[in-house]
């Protein structure tokens, strides 16, 4: 696809000139695009690798290997050869190359055209066994402590030091193996050391305390005297209740919550109460509840949060004025008049009433009637 191109020149003195369309010359062709070339060669040394522990050097691959330029990937080897080197395998590593030449992505490789196989690299034979070197130095510290008020008692003995274990056959008197509690307050901790050397490799060491350096390690210090009591704190929220006289048992159901400025009582008629709030209670008669709100007192926001009343005391004129339904009574037993009405846990019944003369009871074991003197008038056992 050739590219042309025509040319003109223009002159004037304004901003723009008009060039006409017969001042251009006659068309040139610029350029065009060039034919393809031809694909060069591809060209790379491969290498193939294998381990072996004989001094004689493998076999050739037997088959075509195929190499890929663009991965340079060796596919198709066999008889123990790698395109890596093994990491074990044997301590003689050979070697063979081969040159892989292609316009193409790939090229195959003929057994023929392996190099001769060489001796790549060898593993080192282990060296001589060393000489035993001499006895180390055994240094161990032997260490005991004591607490005291006025200085660490004197330390004196000898002991034999068990290098193994760290075992000390004698602590001096007074003195501990190890860190003892402390007997009092204001008393220091000592640690009496001495460094226990052997250079001829035995198992143990006599040594003297005496010689031990002796340093302070621990204090337990006396009480303090008493801090200033600390200011006094903020007055906190606080509980208070609220009463109020309603005819019946009940009130509405809502607001859960009222809120009212300062410590202040609820105002009359929040839930439908037709009497004023007050903080105590009131005396209900026959037909009334006492109902009662709990609340908490804020100061630092200066309000106060009413809780929905809930009924403290109702007042009926009979029991036929209440009606419930007990559920189930799962333990204790039933009194009323003392032991005129029983039930008890057990399941026994009793119904005992005073006549003029005596006594009538009827119970689970029967029935009797007892004279005002005690005696058994009339007994009919069940």
């Amino acid at each position: 696809s050739p590219v042309y191109v025509r040319a003109a020149s223009a002159s004037g003195s304004g901003a723009t000139v008009t060039v006409g369309a017969g001042r251009f010359s006659g068309a040139v062709q610029l350029f065009k695009d060039g034919v393809d070339g031809v694909n060069g060669l591809n060209s790379v040394t491969v290498s193939i690798y294998q381990r072996s522990d004989s001094a004689t050097p493998p076999a050739l691959p037997s088959q075509q290997v195929t190499y890929t330029f663009a991965t340079a990937e060796v596919s198709g080897l066999d008889r123990g050869w790698s395109a890596t080197i093994p990491a074990a395998g044997g301590k003689y590593l050979y070697v063979s190359q081969s040159v892989a030449i292609s316009k193409d992505a790939s090229d195959t490789i003929l057994p023929s055209e392996w190099s001769a196989v060489v001796l790549h690299a060898k593993n080192g034979d282990n060296g001589q066994p060393g000489q035993s070197g001499g006895n180390g130095v055994t240094a161990v510290y032997a260490r005991c402590y004591c607490w005291a008020l006025n200085g660490p008692p004197t330390i004196i003995g000898t002991a034999t030091m068990t290098f193994l274990t760290g075992a000390i056959s004698s602590i001096p008197n007074g003195w501990f193996a190890s860190r003892p509690a402390p007997p009092s307050k204001g008393v220091t901790l000592y640690e009496a050391s001495v460094l226990v050397v052997d250079a001829t490799g035995a198992a143990t060491k006599d040594f003297d305390w005496s010689i031990a350096a002796i340093n302070a390690v621990g204090y337990i210090g006396l009480d303090g005297s008493a801090g200033q009591d600390g200011a006094v704190g903020a007055q906190g929220a606080s509980a208070v209740t609220a009463y109020v006289l309603i005819d019946g048992s009940t009130l509405n159901g809502s607001p859960a919550f009222y809120s009212v400025d300062g410590n202040a009582l609820p105002p009359q008629g929040v839930w439908g109460e037709a009497r004023p709030w007050q903080t105590t209670p009131p005396v209900p008669v026959a037909g009334q509840s006492v109902m009662q709100s709990n609340g908490i007192y804020n100061p630092a926001t200066n309000r106060t949060i009413w809780s929905l009343p809930i009924l403290a005391h109702f007042r009926a004129a009979s029991l036929s004025a209440i009606s419930a339904n007990f559920g189930k009574m799962t333990s204790g037993e039933i009194q009323i008049g003392g032991d005129r009405f029983v039930v008890t846990e057990a399941g026994e019944v009793q119904i005992k009433s005073t006549l003029a003369n005596g006594t009538f009871i009827l119970n689970s074991r029967g029935i009797f009637l007892i004279a005002s003197n005690g005696v058994t008038a009339f007994e009919a056992s069940l």
